[in-house]
């Protein structure tokens, strides 16, 4: 018996020790990726470059911040634009009800229960800024117990189908309290991950290859106690506590920018353990717990700064798959990550920053708003008359040759050829124009070949990412709606659908799809039904 408990000790510590290397080797391969990320965003923010000279312009032009605000209503109006966003769409008979119930819950939770316009405006700004953007499913629980106090015969306590507490007992007739749960919250939830809180496996090079992602976050002890699934809380309730654990150079950094926004990651809660932040490490992927040589979906979950593990077990999720899916701006082959917005505009970028330091240099330098005067054209008391604005005279010569204005330097019409090409490129790169953002309806044909497409090569740049940022929901909402098949009662989906709870298989009865409204297909729709009533007009003869 000894033995078996050493042997289980001894499985249980080499557990501990691969984990925390997993961790320590994937923090480390992600460290370049880190710092990629933190160029980007200081091109994003127009840092200065460190060439700049005394007395000359440091002016730096944002051309990434005033695209990417430019571009996110055009990647986020696909997706909050519909009440009904969300499609299920059968493929057999018995995907008939099950795509129907299916349809309408999604959609009620993709747009009651989830702030869908935060969560697209967050995500398509971290996905632009940063090239990649993680998401993780979740599923939120609360309940409340409370219990109320009955007299009942003791004959009736059979009847009673809640579980109860006897208080007294007096003869015939009992005093009890009735426990009853009352369920607060029991709903998915789409949570968007901080970029360097994401630490994956380093050997993947697609979303299918991937053994582990580990996930950091800040909790309370408050709710980890709450959740009754964690362990050793009282050996970490004894320890001390600093969730300001940002060992990257993105997580610094990200801190530091904070502040300018009113948070403070040194914020401390003193006197008060329940509300102190502690910074949890989430491991999902796969491990033999069990010692059969089988690496089964697991979840372990440690203290980051004490390394004390609370929660070693299977993978609680129902379709038990590691609930984190991406979605990049710029994909890079065979890397879980992308790039951004940045990497491609850099160059324009600093071109167009060039082009305008110089014209600023060139005016600041200029004689503009000076007078200058020739000698002996007027005398000293005329002179000082047009100095204070009163009627003064010139000494029998020409005004336009005694007095000329200073100016500012003429400037070539190349430097603004050259601004113009480079801002024609960005619009290339972005599909994001001057004249029109985004998908609008000049890009599509008007003609009922050109209905439902888009025509020009930027406008497909666009959609493309929006594409990207769609397939990444699918595969959110295809999680979400097994884990509702899981966790909602029969009663729920009668009360969101009106219909019971779909027994189709997701992917073989049915599937789901999102909707992709573009004001590019709501135009064209209208030019079609237009085009339609005009024939009905003709064939009517009204």
């Amino acid at each position: 018996m000894e033995e078996e408990k050493l042997t289980k000790a001894e499985k249980e510590s080499a557990m501990k020790k691969e984990v925390l290397d997993n961790y320590r080797q994937s923090k480390s391969g992600k460290e370049p990726v880190n710092k990629q990320i933190d160029g980007w965003l200081d091109i994003y923010k127009g840092k200065l470059y460190g060439n700049e000279q005394a007395a000359r312009s440091k002016v730096i032009v944002r051309d990434v911040y005033k695209t990417i605000e430019a571009l996110k209503p055009n990647l986020t109006e696909p997706f909050i634009g519909s009440p009904k966003p969300i499609d299920a769409v059968p493929y057999t008979a018995a995907g008939e009800m099950s795509s129907g119930a299916s349809e309408k819950l999604l959609n009620y939770q993709f747009t009651t229960q989830q702030d869908r316009r935060s969560l697209m405006n967050t995500l398509a700004d971290v996905v632009a800024r940063e090239g990649t953007v993680w998401a993780k499913n979740e599923w939120k629980y609360e309940d409340e117990e409370f219990r109320t106090p009955m007299t009942v015969p003791k004959e009736a306590l059979a009847m009673i189908q809640d579980e109860y507490e006897i208080v007294s007992d007096n003869g015939d007739i009992v005093d009890i309290e009735v426990i009853q749960i009352e369920v607060k919250k029991n709903e998915p939830h789409i949570r968007l991950c901080r970029n360097e809180h994401i630490f994956t496996d380093p050997t993947a090079e697609c979303d299918d290859d991937i053994q582990f992602i580990i996930h950091q976050y800040d909790t309370t002890m408050s709710d980890l106690k709450s959740a009754g699934v964690y362990k050793n809380l009282d050996k970490l309730e004894a320890k001390s506590s600093d969730t300001n654990l940002h060992d990257t150079s993105l997580g610094v950094s990200r801190d530091v920018d904070a502040i300018e926004f009113g948070r403070n990651p040194n914020y401390r809660v003193f006197g008060d353990s329940a509300r102190q932040k502690i910074t949890i490490m989430e491991y999902w992927g796969y491990y033999d717990l069990d010692g059969d040589g089988i690496a089964e979906p697991v979840l372990i979950v440690w203290d980051k700064q004490n390394e004390i593990f609370i929660r070693e077990e299977d993978n609680p999720m129902p379709d038990k798959e590691i609930p984190f899916e991406r979605a990049v701006y710029i994909e890079e082959p065979f890397s879980l990550w992308g790039k951004a917005l940045a990497d491609a505009m850099d160059d324009g970028q600093k071109i167009h920053t060039a082009f305008m330091r110089g014209m600023i240099d060139n005016a600041a330098l200029a004689n503009n708003g000076q007078k200058f005067i020739m000698k002996g054209g007027i005398d000293q008391a005329n002179f000082r008359r047009m100095v204070n604005g009163e009627k003064h005279i010139y000494m029998n010569q020409n005004p336009a040759e005694v007095l000329q204005d200073g100016s500012y330097n003429e400037m070539p019409s190349s430097m603004f050829n050259m601004y113009e090409m480079v801002e024609a490129q960005n619009e290339g790169i972005t599909g994001v124009t001057r004249q029109g953002q985004g998908l609008n309806s000049q890009s599509a044909d008007q003609t009922a070949a050109g209905a439902s497409i888009t025509n020009t090569n930027s406008q497909r740049r666009m959609l493309d990412t929006v594409r990207n940022i769609s397939n990444m929901l699918r595969k959110l909402l295809r999680r979400q709606l097994s884990y509702s098949l899981e966790f909602l009662q029969e009663e729920d989906w009668i009360r969101i659908t009106g219909m019971q709870k779909p027994q189709g298989v997701l992917g073989k009865d049915f599937d789901i799809q999102v909707n992709l409204v573009t004001d590019a297909q709501k135009q064209s729709k209208i030019h079609q039904y237009l085009q339609m009533f005009q024939n009905l007009q003709y064939v009517t003869g009204e």
